[in-house]
């Protein structure tokens, strides 16, 4: 892990970066070899080890607030986890692993101890197979860039197969809606930071589930709003 920290702190934060993605380490081996024991035991453990190794690395970097994202992690990593992001999720609005159930996952997340949550504005899974495909609905980037305008970041990705997907740049239309949920996000600069001021404070989700704010209401039986 020393050895590791310092790779990440001369070769990332080294070149200037102050924030990047964290991805990774839920899928260690259970027939590893470990000096420290059992993989299987490990196996749970190893994202709280990354976060505590990525933390160490910003610090030795001469960033230690730098905004390392996550998107695994077991108990005890939220104390080194600054911000989590909720997976690769396909690129459609789909429940099962699409922009609803980014949703989902960002509020079931916020109520496990990571108040801190975003997605991959348009998805990312995209596939392109003989039986069927996935490729990004054109209005799909626009609609999520809405979503997370009220959300904690706003941060887009190219998707798994780039060519094959809209992106936010490709026309002036799909600038132009970019440009209008950017303008959005910042204007509620000063509402976002009271809100996430409070879940660093407390550990109360920046996105609240309805039943944490309106309890016994309408607005608690709700999934998919926050």
């Amino acid at each position: 892990r020393d050895w590791f920290a310092d790779v990440i702190a001369e070769q990332v934060i080294g070149v200037g970066a102050t924030g990047f993605m964290a991805d990774f380490a839920e899928y260690t081996p259970f027939d590893s070899v470990l000096n420290t024991g059992s993989a299987a035991k490990q196996h749970n453990r190893w994202p709280q080890l990354w976060a505590d190794t990525v933390k160490q690395a910003c610090t030795r970097g001469g960033v230690p607030d730098c905004v390392a994202f996550f998107r695994s992690s077991y108990l005890g990593s939220p104390k080194s986890v600054p911000l989590m992001w909720a997976g690769d999720q396909m690129v459609n609005y789909a429940i099962e692993d699409g922009m609803a159930n980014a949703v989902q996952g960002m509020l079931a997340g916020g109520v496990s101890g990571a108040p801190l949550w975003h997605s991959d504005i348009g998805g990312y899974t995209s596939i392109n197979a003989a039986v069927t495909n996935f490729i990004r609905p054109p209005d799909l980037n626009a609609r999520w860039a809405e979503m997370q305008a009220f959300g904690v970041v706003m941060r887009t990705h190219e998707t798994n197969r780039p060519s094959m997907n809209q992106q936010v740049y490709d026309t002036p239309t799909t600038r132009a809606q970019f440009a209008r949920a950017s303008q959005i996000y910042a204007a509620l600069y000063d509402y976002r930071k009271t809100v996430i001021d409070d879940s660093v404070a407390t550990g109360v989700p920046a996105m609240r589930h309805g039943w944490l704010v309106f309890p016994g209401t309408k607005a608690a039986e709700e999934d998919l709003q926050f």
